[in-house]
């Protein structure tokens, strides 16, 4: 049996949130030909979100189990919603400025 994809080990209650960097540094060891975003079991927007912000992985593991991408799921929410998944208020206020720099919502 092969080894769970970053994304389907935390859903499965494999590995923590916090272990993506050890699964992007066993993609740097491995043979894989695979991009490092499939590697993660992530799409390539997922990835480029979580590359710009790392805050927002919280958001993208909430959007996926919405079934519903990460850019729609922005899309469709307010900065306050986003925020609210943030483990602390500094990362909330990270986030909130992330997405008025980047356009994503109005400051």
């Amino acid at each position: 049996m092969s080894k769970l994809k970053y994304m389907e080990a935390c859903f499965a209650g494999e590995a923590l949130q916090e272990e993506i960097e050890d699964y992007i540094e066993e993609w740097h060891e491995s043979n894989s030909t695979e991009e490092v975003y499939e590697y993660l079991g992530m799409t390539e927007e997922e990835y480029a979100i979580w590359v710009e912000n790392d805050s927002m992985l919280r958001t993208i593991f909430h959007a996926r189990k919405l079934g519903i991408s990460i850019n729609e799921f922005i899309g469709r929410n307010n900065a306050e919603s986003l925020v609210a998944r943030s483990a602390s208020p500094e990362e909330a206020a990270s986030i909130k400025e992330w997405l008025a720099r980047t356009g994503r919502i109005q400051k």
